[in-house]
């Protein structure tokens, strides 16, 4: 029976695709083609990139390399937790995260490259330190990630079974402008493949295969409580702007068990 594993994006929100795989792997279903979009292809180039035994144990390491350190305490009141998280996303965003990206504000004054906050230059090296990416492409899982060409707006598909991939095609996977800098390959200029289908589940649904079991993992809620701060109305704006870019309607969705 084959099984199909797809990664929704969202960021740190994607830390939920490794909980997700690790729950899979628990019950016995291990998918022969994973793919990705965004964060999400990051966690399928982790998950293909390494043997079986050692897979969660990697995803679980590269969140860890991620965590910002937090003062925070878990026994604080409520009321004194939240400013503490806007505390560290603030510092996020001013001073980046070790393991995933640098301030790169040098290139907003570059007129020969498209303008972006950061570069993910720690990302390259924390992904050349955890894929193999010899495994990746001998082929025994396929894996399909997707990106935007961002001159013509299409779709681009990178897939082991037509294609060598690299960390390059990761990174194009997760180019979300005007955050992070495109990816050229072969040409074309490329950027976040979330902006299209975070949870593109049309690439492991095509060419149709008898059998297919396809778990799609898709790490935004889509009932909510109406929210009552700024904040909370941002993370609701994006919980629908993502939701909205699917390959398919939310109806089916459900019908698949994600």
């Amino acid at each position: 029976m084959p099984i199909a594993l797809v990664l929704g994006g969202g960021n740190a929100v994607a830390a939920y695709d490794a909980g997700a795989f690790e729950a899979l792997s628990e019950a016995g279903h291990e998918p022969d083609h994973v793919a990705g979009a965004s964060a999400g292809a990051v966690a399928a180039a982790l998950i293909a990139g390494n043997p079986p035994e050692r897979r969660v144990d990697v995803l679980r390491h590269f969140w860890a390399l991620l965590t910002q350190p937090s003062l925070q305490w878990p026994w604080a009141p409520e009321q004194w937790r939240r400013p503490a998280e806007i505390r560290d996303g603030l510092a996020t965003r001013l001073l980046g995260r070790p393991a995933m990206f640098n301030l790169n504000v040098s290139s907003l004054f570059d007129p020969s490259s498209v303008p972006s906050l950061y570069d993910l230059d720690p990302l390259r090296k924390t992904l050349e330190s955890l894929v193999d990416l010899s495994r990746l492409n001998e082929g025994s899982m396929r894996i399909s990630l997707l990106a935007i060409d961002l001159e013509t707006g299409e779709e681009v598909v990178f897939d082991n079974r037509q294609m060598v991939l690299g960390i390059d095609h990761v990174l194009a996977s997760c180019a979300m402008l005007p955050d992070f800098p495109p990816v050229s390959i072969n040409g074309r200029v490329l950027v976040d493949g979330g902006l299209a289908a975070n949870t593109p589940v049309h690439l492991v649904l095509e060419p149709a295969r008898d059998g297919l079991v396809c778990f799609a993992v898709d790490p935004f809620p889509l009932a909510a409580a109406a929210p009552k701060r700024m904040l909370d109305a941002q993370e609701r704006q994006a919980d629908l702007t993502y939701l909205s870019n699917q390959a398919l309607p939310r109806h089916l969705f459900k019908d698949m068990g994600s």
